[in-house]
């Protein structure tokens, strides 16, 4: 299996990827320039783009804190329990060591329960509750 950071010309094999897991919706343009703002990285085996960790690194410059955020980790379904995502992450550790951050985060949604699980085998623990306000101002 190979893990290199996407390009360009990888659009449609990582729609297709995070398609399966998420409402993906960007457009082309979109996407190119959510490409330049955080890194992906692209699993290949077996000469098929089958995972992709989408992640930027933040700084929170009140905390002075460096932090690897993951906005997702998206595994084909066909390809899952091979070890893509653990390779994955160990990437992403790996990376992480590299540009010296602080913490590597990601959110998971509650009924995710088996990727919270996933995240748990792989060293991750729950840090905090995230709390999310919708403003649903109606206009009268």
């Amino acid at each position: 299996m190979l893990i290199r950071f996407a390009n360009t010309d990888d659009y449609i094999a990582i729609k297709n990827i995070v398609k399966e897991s998420f409402d993906f919706k960007a457009l082309k343009d979109e996407f190119a320039i959510y490409l330049k703002e955080r890194d992906i990285l692209l699993a290949i085996k077996d000469d098929k783009e089958v995972a992709c960790a989408i992640y930027e690194i933040r700084k929170d410059i009140f905390a002075g804190k460096k932090v690897l955020f993951v906005n997702y980790l998206c595994v084909k379904k066909e390809f899952r329990a091979l070890g893509i995502g653990k390779a994955l992450i160990k990437k992403i550790k790996q990376i992480g060591c590299r540009l010296g951050v602080d913490a590597i985060e990601l959110t998971c949604a509650d009924f995710r329960q088996n990727s919270q699980q996933f995240y748990l085998a792989n060293d991750f623990s729950v840090k905090k509750q995230k709390f999310l306000y919708v403003n649903l101002l109606k206009m009268s």
